[in-house]
């Protein structure tokens, strides 16, 4: 299986481009924060939920390790600040 990537697209004018293209598993869950400009999604494979910037393209692990547990989805409740 080739490499895997998540991909940006605007539809005004019709650019795609990669925002993560290393170190992925499989995607279970994404949501994308519009209030801080955050990504975030739960990687089943690798047993992590993380964080891309789509501001400065910095990647974070939030958790990782959970034990038995495995983190399949996640929701956001972005507030105005």
């Amino acid at each position: 299986m080739g490499q895997k990537h998540v991909y940006s697209y605007d539809p005004e004018s019709a650019r795609l481009d990669v925002i993560l293209a290393n170190a992925i598993g499989h995607i279970s869950d994404m949501d994308y924060d519009h209030v801080a400009g955050n990504l975030y999604w739960t990687d089943t494979e690798r047993q992590t939920v993380e964080v891309l910037s789509m501001d400065t393209r910095e990647r974070a692990v939030l958790m990782r390790d959970l034990g038995n547990e495995v983190p399949i989805a996640l929701t956001l409740v972005p507030e105005e600040k």
